[in-house]
């Protein structure tokens, strides 16, 4: 690979992302598939869940997140 970084966060965020390579901080949304290792990334990320509302089916129990 021949990417390149300034900061070690970003490169880290770059291995996970990228090259699957796991970091010891994984940070995993408990609302859909999404992972990072910044938690300003995962922060943001939670956000876009907050900012959308349920939906649920008139008929059975099934519900979901809007995004």
């Amino acid at each position: 690979c021949t990417s390149t970084f300034k900061d070690i966060n970003n490169f880290r965020e770059h291995l996970f992302q990228e090259h699957g390579e796991l970091g010891v901080n994984v940070r995993q949304c408990h609302l859909c598939s999404y992972a990072t290792l910044l938690k300003s990334k995962y922060d943001c990320h939670i956000r876009c869940h907050l900012n959308n509302r349920v939906i649920r089916c008139q008929k059975c129990n099934y519900s979901t997140i809007n995004i």
